[in-house]
């Protein structure tokens, strides 16, 4: 499954890499933090926390070994996502702003910014609660089809919303969007924390709602383009305004 910082973004940099370093042997130990980064993501998606961990740690390693700090932002990103997945909203914050940070310093691809934007919009969620995760999520997607990301990265941004969504009580709004990025996905499989999710949700609305609704606004949701998907979040966005008194800022925002 393709996932972010891969392809023409990772010729680019692969491109870049070796004529700041010269020789193939220079070249191969500046690539090595982030082809470790890339395993310990794999092995996180396929549910291999603990193995992920231990591999980012020798990525790291390898980063200050050899001096390369443009690993850094993806391994911040990937180890904020898993603090979350564990419920530490506060660490997922503060790996999530070194990411940021870390991806200011150079021009990384479209896609890990989209990303990027999505997990930020996640962490907020978990701090001040959905309404304030939506809007931010609907801006990532929004500059994710403005850079014509591809649909594996959109499904994940839209794959993103559905437990903000669901949160909220928007169960069909959720289903729609869950459907939308299974056809986009093309047959590919989530990864194992957007499966659990999927299936989490999926349930509730079945609880919630009739079996003939449920696969109503599956069907709707399987017609949907990445722009319908993005028009279902500014409703949900205009539905659920952040609490009175409270602003809804870009996540890392004082």
């Amino acid at each position: 499954m393709r996932r972010p910082w891969r392809a023409a973004g990772t010729r680019r940099r692969a491109a870049s890499t070796r004529r700041r370093c010269g020789s193939p042997t220079r070249w191969a130990h500046a690539e090595s933090p982030f082809l470790l980064a890339r395993l310990a993501e794999i092995a996180y998606r396929s549910g291999d926390r603990a193995g992920a961990l231990s591999t980012l740690d020798e990525a790291g390693a390898a980063a200050d070994r050899h001096r390369v700090a443009n690993s850094r932002a993806f391994m911040a990103l990937l180890r904020a996502q898993i603090a979350l997945g564990d419920g530490d909203v506060a660490g997922a914050r503060t790996l999530w702003e070194m990411a940021r940070a870390e991806t200011e310093r150079g021009t990384p691809p479209p896609q890990f910014e989209a990303m990027l934007g999505g997990v930020g919009a996640l962490v907020a969620a978990a701090e001040s609660g959905p309404e304030h995760g939506l809007p931010l999520l609907a801006d990532a997607l929004r500059a994710a089809i403005e850079q014509r990301c591809s649909e594996v990265v959109t499904a994940g941004l839209a794959d993103m919303a559905v437990e903000p969504l669901a949160r909220l009580g928007e169960l069909p709004r959720a289903v729609r969007l869950l459907a939308a990025a299974d056809r986009w996905r093309d047959g590919r499989p989530r990864p194992v924390q957007e499966r659990v999710v999927a299936e989490r949700v999926e349930a509730e609305a079945r609880a919630a709602l009739t079996a003939e609704r449920c696969a109503a606004e599956r069907i709707r949701g399987a017609a949907l383009t990445v722009d319908d998907a993005l028009a279902e979040l500014a409703q949900a966005v205009r539905t659920h305004p952040p609490r009175a008194g409270d602003r809804c800022l870009p996540a890392g925002e004082p």
